[in-house]
């Protein structure tokens, strides 16, 4: 077994102990094959690496720490490197910014870069890969040269062959029989070889011989007779894109220049595509002119093939490794577009039309394509309804694995009728990859090839699954965001419902403690003013019954009690205030009690020139209520309306408008006045705001606001859209038990 050690600095103890616990899964490659060597400083890593470096032992890869006393990771990273320039670096560090360009082009140097906090899957995929393409890398170096090693000591067999046929040949030149006696000994010798082995005879620098020895049926597929009958059938074998290398190489030999051994392709007399090293010996006289040379021709096809898949395992790893790396730090808003970039990159790399990512319904019944790419010209999201039934049915998702089809023409089915929708489909091969969510959501990472079918090896699907795990991830990350998203707006909307709630009890809060002390002071001034008052009172009333023959005395009396009733009038408004809800609520009917009013102000209305506009709505609800206290708002609203347009306007109306919704009666009253400015209607509901100019106390409105609320009501006042103030008071419908009464729908 060949010494292997993996070395780690940092600073950080207990990241050590986690690389240990990450790196040593009792499945990995690292546990089988590999020693983690942990190191506090890169200083240290350095002297054990030198001390390895010296004893013939070759370290693979080093996992450093950018931060450390004394030598940071990048300062060790260049010493290490001056002593072995292949070695693999990983740098961790907690503040990288590192491009993806930048990282493409770091990878070309074999250093990593990781960013802290790393995600442990993340630094063990990584170095999994990493060493796993060590391994192969190593593996592939020691059969190169095994091969360099064989290929030397056939030459060197050959050379010691074709020098005993020289020295017959010479000897025996002019000797036809000789000759051919050496030809058949080069023919015998020829067929004992394995590999296939031709010679070339040359006339002045010119080809005018080939031999084709009979090994190279077994390379070609033709026989040396067929190479006789075709002096370019050799050429006509290569492939054109391989055939300027053959010509530069016959080119190289006949100038007599040092050739080094060619690898190129031929076409199979079978019409498969094969790969062949051709390696020349050539041969002088004495004066050093060339004067032929032979090619030993070896069939390299596996190990190309291996070399290609090994190649391209490795670079699939590669582009895993970087879309993990580019996913961890991607802001969300750009996650979507990169998502579909990545699917662009598996699809080109892999070769195939189409690449998806889908996600099931529990029931494996519904099928919605989340991200797709697709080749130019392939029309996107064509077809894809063909997954459902496909899919829906197939056990081998239910189970969590894989769905591959190689050939759709020679696929089966599991119902007979995948194959014929697949098949109208234009669909030749397809590899689905299942993914799973931790919240227990399934879906699918899906690659169609359309033009040609599609061979997938075991370890390829391992990796595409990696890559689906990765997507996994990236989802899962997108559906927190978009969670904590929803949540801070919740918290948002919350906050702002709440401080609009507090704002509304404060003002409140504020609004009854005024009223309260306003109350208090009101009810005093009312008590005090009120004894004098009935005395006054009862006095006008005696005098107007002893001075009732003198219409002068009467007459001014009777004004005197108008004033008085006024007085009185305004000592009940600010009793109020101290004194709301006392009155006894009953069933009411609103249209009932506007027209009463109406009724009571119907000369009031006619002195001001004011109309009245009715629009009452049939078969109101009937609310429970204070008749009085209702009447007390509308009298209030309609005098504050006739108050606020001008006497002299011939075209002064009240409009009134009824109506009801399922839990509310609305009562809506507007007139045509100059309606009422912004910083007016902030405070229009205070004690003592008033707007009259002159025999105004401010009390009214604030007792209509009092009385609404009492019965569970709203009151708003505002400018309607075609001019003038509008007052919207709305009423709770729902009833409630008083007394022994039962609750009714209450209709007229």
């Amino acid at each position: 077994m060949y010494y292997r050690k993996i070395l780690i600095a940092d600073d950080d103890t207990t990241i050590l102990k986690l690389y240990t616990s990450v790196l040593t899964r009792k499945t990995s490659v690292l546990e089988k094959d590999f020693i983690l060597e942990t190191f506090e400083n890169g200083r240290a890593l350095l002297e054990h690496f030198k001390i390895e470096w010296n004893s013939g032992n070759r370290i693979p890869l080093c996992i450093l720490d950018m931060n450390m006393p004394g030598m940071d990771g990048l300062e060790t990273a260049r010493e290490i490197r001056n002593i072995d320039s292949n070695v693999i670096i990983i740098i961790v560090t907690a503040y990288a910014t590192t491009s993806l360009a930048t990282l493409k082009e770091s990878l070309k140097q074999n250093i990593y870069y990781i960013r802290k906090p790393f995600n442990k899957e993340e630094i063990y995929c990584l170095t999994d890969s990493l060493v796993k393409g060590w391994n192969k890398n190593f593996e592939v170096s020691k059969y190169k040269d095994q091969l360099e090693e064989l290929v030397v000591k056939r030459t060197h067999e050959l050379k010691t062959v074709i020098k005993k046929l020289e020295e017959e040949i010479t000897n025996r030149i002019h000797i036809e029989n000789s000759l051919r006696e050496s030809e058949e000994r080069y023919r015998h010798i020829s067929n004992t070889i394995t590999d296939y082995i031709y010679t070339v005879h040359l006339h002045n620098n010119n080809p005018v011989k080939t031999i084709h020895s009979p090994a190279c049926v077994a390379i070609t597929g033709y026989r040396t007779e067929e190479f006789n009958l075709n002096p370019y059938l050799w050429l006509q074998m290569v492939p054109e894109e391989d055939r300027k290398i053959v010509k530069d190489y016959a080119v190289q030999i006949l100038s007599g220049g040092n050739v080094k051994p060619v690898e190129h392709r031929i076409i199979h007399r079978d019409g498969s595509v094969r790969w062949i090293r051709n390696t020349p010996v050539l041969h002088y006289d004495k004066l050093g002119k060339l004067l032929s040379y032979d090619g030993l021709v070896q069939d390299i096809t596996e190990r190309k093939q291996a070399e290609e898949a090994l190649h391209d395992r490795i670079a699939m790893e590669e582009l895993a490794t970087i879309i993990s790396s580019y996913f961890i730090n991607l802001p969300f808003p750009q996650l979507d577009r990169e998502i579909i970039c990545a699917l662009q990159s598996i699809g080109e790399f892999v070769g195939v039309d189409r690449c998806f990512i889908s996600l099931y319904s529990s029931d494996y019944k519904k099928l919605e394509l989340i991200y797709e790419w697709c080749n130019n010209d392939v029309k996107p999201g064509a077809n894809m309804v063909f997954l459902e039934p496909i899919f829906s049915d197939t056990e081998k998702l239910k189970k969590f694995d894989h769905l591959y089809i190689s050939s759709v023409l020679a696929f089966d089915g599991e119902t007979g009728m995948e194959k014929a929708l697949l098949q109208s489909s234009g669909i030749k091969s397809v590899l689905t990859i299942p993914l799973r969510f931790s919240n227990s959501q399934t879906g699918c990472f899906g690659l169609y090839s359309e033009k040609s079918e599609k061979i997938w090896k075991e370890e390829d699907i391992k990796l595409l699954k990696m890559v689906g795990e990765i997507f996994v991830h990236a989802l899962e990350r997108k559906q927190a965001e978009e969670e904590l998203k929803k949540y801070r707006e919740r918290l948002e909307y919350l906050v702002a419902e709440r401080t609009a709630a507090l704002t509304k009890a404060t003002d409140q809060l504020i609004r009854s403690e005024r009223l309260a002390a306003t109350g208090q002071l009101a009810a005093s001034i009312a008590h005090e003013i009120n004894s004098p008052l009935q005395a006054i009172t009862v006095l006008l009333s005696n005098l107007k019954h002893k001075y009732k023959d003198d219409d002068y005395l009467s007459d001014n009396i009777e004004i005197l009690r108008d004033a008085f009733a006024s007085i009185r009038d305004t000592v009940k408004n600010l009793l109020d205030l101290n004194r709301p809800g006392k009155e006894k609520k009953q069933p009411v009917n609103i249209n009932e009690i506007i027209e009463n009013t109406i009724s009571l102000l119907k000369s009031y209305l006619k002195k001001n020139f004011v109309k009245i506009a009715l629009n009452l709505s049939e078969k109101m609800p009937v609310i429970i209520g204070s008749p009085q206290q209702l009447g007390q708002v509308f009298v209030n609203l309609i005098n504050n309306a006739i108050d606020a347009m001008s006497i002299s306007s011939n075209k002064n109306k009240i409009f009134i408008e009824t109506d009801f919704e399922k839990k509310h009666v609305i009562i809506k009253i507007r007139d045509t006045g100059p309606g009422i400015n912004e910083e007016e209607l902030k405070k229009i509901f205070d004690p003592f705001y008033t707007r009259k100019k002159v025999m105004g106390m401010g009390v009214g409105l604030t007792i209509c606001h009092g009385i609404i609320e009492e019965h569970k009501g709203t009151i708003e006042a505002r400018n309607a859209k075609g001019g003038g103030a509008e007052f919207v008071i709305t009423l709770p419908i729902k009833q409630k038990e008083y007394g022994n009464n039962k609750k009714e729908n209450y209709h007229e």
